[in-house]
């Protein structure tokens, strides 16, 4: 048979299934072999593999498929193996005459020739190409259709590429990026109606995205994060659209815009990504200059608070997200003295706690920021890095009222929790003959652990403790490897012992070419540090001593 003709001799229903993997996409890619063979992977229940043998006619010599299908003498992926060779010899030998065209006279582009066609042999020529590329035929109905038609087409087309991608009701990590290309041509759609000012159409297409592309996520594999990130582009054109456009909307299309909003936020797909509900409520909050408008989100966010019961899971994130939308709410419209009642109210969140710390700060009521900050420490006393953020504002508060002995007990604090960058502040909260005594609790304090932070060893090398410094060496070895620079002037003979020592300790517990590189790249820094004479001889004496180890040997030779 010819790949020309090759339909007339496949089963009807292995043809149909063939042309189907074909029409979506399945052909991975195509590799030539040799002259006349050519390997094409075809994607289904996993990746296969069909080869293909043809004559100088493009008659099939030969063809294999790797799958297990063996019901007749061609499966599926061979049919859609040679629709795609078929498409590329052609592909070729059209460039080939064009090519040879081109030799002798001169190109014509594409446009100059579309412009002399006729309406009728357009409209042909797009047919037939619709006909032969069904994603062609996709891309024209979807950017053509009728506004009517418009969502309801889009999300024909997002499922089309969902369903596609799809397999035993699950979409692998690989395959979402296929699962989504529907959904990143609608949303390039929405961009175009955005630019347009067609806010209505660019928001209805988001959320035709959005409501599809959420549920999706429910059944496949996100660990990419591209389900996710097609998420987010679709709240941020609905949060661009809505902001960009509302000055051009009248009250009626306002109504209707926000009301498609507010429905779509208020879905159960929702009820495991609440942070996508809250952005929708967000965008809302654009359409408030509308009194009515504004009244239907107050009430609907007060039924929302009022239905998160206390133990539900993520009940408090939930109450405090809902009350920054409230406090967003409350910003842009009323006034302020309401907006710092609202604050002071919620004032156990902390996104509440601190925007009630920097009005006081900015107004320069110190003494009131010190009392919202110890309480704040007192109430998240679990949780670390709140209490370290509550602290620091307590000292910024402690610096404007000049309190000396508040800044010198935070800065010790930060300093005992491997903070150095307070060091030095703390010193020079101190008089030079206070200081010395202060300093000493310090660093013995640091010595009492078992393994002194790296904040210990920074203070070590800004006041050139170096004989610290050694000490702290002999008691951790492998430190020698970043320490040698501050102590090798001083104390070379010590470097050089403590350097050997860790050496040849490293040596014994290597057991492998992997491990016995790694040693002599740390022989390297110690010929580095102490010198060409000192490293040969322990180079020597690690060869004699492990002679019975071929591979560390070999490693120590190339040095």
């Amino acid at each position: 048979m010819k790949l020309v003709n090759f339909e007339e001799y496949m089963d009807d229903v292995i043809l149909i299934r063939g042309k189907d993997y074909f029409d979506h996409g399945h052909i991975e890619q195509i590799k030539v072999i040799n002259k006349n063979t050519y390997l094409i992977e075809v994607a289904g229940t996993q990746d296969y593999n069909v080869t293909v043998t043809i004559d100088e006619t493009t008659g099939v010599i030969d063809s294999s498929c790797d799958c297990p299908y063996d019901w007749g003498d061609h499966c599926k992926h061979q049919v859609a193996a040679f629709l795609a060779l078929r498409s590329e010899l052609k592909a070729a030998t059209d460039k080939s005459m064009m090519d040879e065209s081109s030799t002798t006279e001169k190109e014509t582009d594409l446009e100059t020739i579309i412009s002399k066609l006729r309406k009728d042999e357009l409209i042909q020529i797009i047919l037939n190409l619709s006909q032969e590329h069904e994603e062609i035929k996709k891309k024209l109905l979807f950017t053509y259709a009728p506004a009517q038609d418009e969502i309801s087409s889009s999300k024909k087309l997002i499922r089309e590429y969902i369903n596609q991608a799809k397999q035993r009701g699950f979409i692998e990590w690989k395959d979402v990026n296929h699962a989504v290309l529907g959904a990143e041509m609608t949303l390039e759609k929405a961009r175009g109606k955005m630019a347009d000012r067609n806010t209505e159409s660019a928001v209805r297409l988001s959320i035709a995205v959005l409501s599809v592309v959420v549920d999706m996520i429910q059944y496949c594999d996100d660990s990419s994060g591209i389900a996710g990130g097609v998420v987010e582009e679709c709240l941020e054109i609905i949060n661009e659209a809505a902001s960009a456009g509302i000055d051009q909307l009248n009250d009626r299309e306002q109504q209707k815009i926000f009301s498609t909003i507010l429905k779509e936020a208020q879905s159960n797909r929702y009820e495991e990504w609440s942070d996508w509900s809250f952005s929708l409520l967000r965008t809302c909050i654009a359409f408030a200059g509308n009194v009515d408008l504004r009244a239907e989100l107050a009430n609907y966010l007060n039924r929302m608070l009022e239905s998160v019961t206390d133990t539900s899971w993520g009940a408090e994130y939930d109450k405090k997200n809902i009350k920054l939308l409230q406090l967003e709410l409350l910003e842009v419209y009323d006034t302020e003295e309401i907006v710092q009642q609202f604050i002071n109210k919620n004032i156990e969140y902390t996104p509440f706690r601190e925007m009630a710390i920097e009005r006081l700060m900015e107004k320069g009521e110190f003494l009131e920021v010190v009392r919202l900050c110890e309480e704040g420490e007192e109430k998240d006393k679990e949780y670390l890095g709140l209490v370290h953020n509550w602290k620091r504002q307590r000292l910024q508060a402690f610096e404007a009222l000049g309190d000396i002995e508040g800044q010198r007990e935070l800065a010790l604090y930060f300093l005992y929790n491997n903070q150095y960058s307070y060091y030095k502040k703390l010193k020079e909260l101190y008089e030079p003959n206070k200081w010395n005594e202060v300093q000493k609790e310090i660093l013995e304090t640091f010595e009492k652990k078992i393994y002194p932070p790296p904040t210990y060893l920074e203070i070590l090398k800004a006041e050139k403790m170096y004989d610290k410094l050694l000490e702290y060496c002999k008691g951790h070895l492998a430190s020698i490897e970043t320490l040698y620079p501050y102590l090798i002037e001083s104390y070379f003979e010590e470097v050089n012992e403590l350097f050997k020592t860790w050496l040849e300790t490293a040596a014994e517990q290597a057991s492998n070419r992997k491990e016995y590189k790694h040693v002599c790249k740390r022989i390297q820094l110690y010929k580095k540090a102490c010198g060409n004479f000192h490293a040969h001889k322990l180079i020597i004496h690690l060869q004699q001593q492990y002679k019975k180890r071929p591979a560390f040997v070999d490693e120590l030779g190339k040095l």
